[in-house]
C-alpha cells in the first residue's frame, strides 16, 4: 500500500473501507491481492481531522460490518473476473 490510493472506497458516515490493489507471484503466475484497511475519521477537540481503528459496538460496529461486507463483494466480484469466471448471481 505504501502511500498507493485506493482502487475503491466504500464509507457509512465516518467509517471507511479503503480496498488496495497489489499484485504478487502466487505459484508463478502474477495474481491481484487486496487489502483492506477500515478507518474512522473524526475532528479532535483543537478541531484537526484524525482517523482512528478503535470503533464503539452499538454505533459504528453495523457500518463496519456494512462497510467490510462491500469491500468483501468488490473483491470477490474483481478477483472472479480475474480468474474469468462467468458472472452470476448467486442465492
Amino acid at each position: 500500500m505504501n502511500g498507493n490510493k485506493p482502487v475503491r472506497v466504500f464509507r457509512a458516515g465516518a467509517i471507511k473501507a479503503s480496498v488496495f490493489e497489489n499484485s504478487a507471484f502466487v505459484k508463478g503466475v502474477k495474481s491481484k491481492i487486496f487489502n483492506v484497511i477500515v478507518s474512522k475519521t473524526y475532528k479532535d477537540k483543537d478541531n484537526n481531522w484524525k482517523s482512528t481503528n478503535s470503533f464503539s459496538v452499538y454505533s459504528e460496529l453495523p457500518k463496519v460490518i456494512l462497510v467490510m461486507q462491500k469491500a468483501y463483494e468488490f473483491v470477490v466480484i474483481n478477483t472472479d473476473k480475474e480468474a474469468g469466471e462467468e458472472e452470476e448471481d448467486e442465492m
